[in-house]
């Protein structure tokens, strides 16, 4: 009974791991040229992430939470994002219910990873930030039943390795069946 529903199920793999991006500590790829600053310790980041697979449209849709405090010395004026915005993934960012512009001349329809935002208010040492994120992303690297995702959600950027924690909730038509690292828990579905 297990193997038929096994082969009969698209499997779908998150890889909820931090991906090295090669890149300097500073970043100047805006249009108004403004710079970015990366601390070299930056601050953990507490990730709630609830998302759907919707199988038929090949879409994942999700929206998440990224609560941070400012451990550095110095205030954080802008924040980048591990995000491509095209035409198969969309991001939309908010502070307390206000939107979060992308640095980037708006004429633009592709927009390349890292993505930059310009903070509402500078986040002081010691200060709370809480982004709100909408993103979509269309599902394109299906190899039979077995569709394989990574990078499916935004992740701040910092231009080195770090280490993050995450609740995710992932919901899904009940054929299919989702694997994934971390660990489940049962009662709640985190």
């Amino acid at each position: 009974m297990r193997d038929q529903c096994l082969s009969n199920a698209i499997i779908v793999w998150f890889l909820l791991t931090t991906f090295f991006i090669a890149g300097a500590q500073s970043l100047d790829n805006t249009s108004k040229g403004a710079g970015y600053w990366a601390p070299t310790n930056p601050p953990r980041a507490y990730y709630t992430i609830e998302c759907q697979i919707y199988p038929s449209s090949d879409l994942l849709s999700g929206a998440e939470t990224i609560r941070f405090v400012n451990t550095t010395s110095k205030p954080i004026h802008r924040l980048a994002l591990d995000w491509i915005v095209n035409k198969a993934q969309t991001i939309e960012t908010t502070i307390h219910e206000k939107p979060v512009p992308i640095l980037a001349d708006s004429s633009y329809t592709e927009l390349p990873s890292p993505l930059l935002f310009e903070l509402p208010e500078a986040l002081l040492p010691g200060e709370q930030v809480e982004l709100e994120i909408g993103f979509k992303k269309t599902l394109s690297t299906r190899e039979g039943k077995k569709m394989t995702v990574v990078k499916w959600h935004p992740r701040l950027w910092w231009g080195f390795r770090t280490h993050h924690d995450y609740d995710v909730r992932i919901e899904t038509s009940p054929d299919y069946l989702v694997a994934t690292t971390g660990l489940l828990r049962c009662g709640d579905g985190l």
